[in-house]
């Protein structure tokens, strides 16, 4: 039986481990990839994670403007002539655009 690949993201480099995800997405050049991740305990919020390939640790975390926030999605979309983030947010129904620079 092979290991689920939106938990584990396998380059020849290194691995990066996930905690249980609700969603993914890799942006149009297949360096970056995002993961939402679910809360670790009831009291917590999901975490929106932003990895490169092959570095094994998350390169950036997405921080909300509003609280309380609870994500629902993420994907990449090309809006224009540059790609951003889409977060989608079901307790405030708001999709946040992110602007993704070099993985920053």
């Amino acid at each position: 039986m092979s290991e689920d690949p939106l938990k584990t993201e396998a380059t020849k480099e290194s691995t990066v481990k996930c905690a249980a995800h609700r969603a993914f997405d890799v942006d149009a050049s297949e360096q970056l990839f995002v993961v939402l991740e679910e809360a670790q305990a009831p009291d917590l919020q999901r975490t929106v994670r932003l990895y490169r390939r092959p570095q094994p640790d998350a390169i950036a975390t997405y921080s909300p403007p509003v609280a309380p926030f609870q994500p629902s999605d993420v994907c990449f979309y090309t809006l224009g002539d540059h790609e951003v983030l889409l977060v989608a947010d079901e307790l405030n129904d708001a999709i946040h655009v992110v602007n993704v620079q070099d993985g920053a």
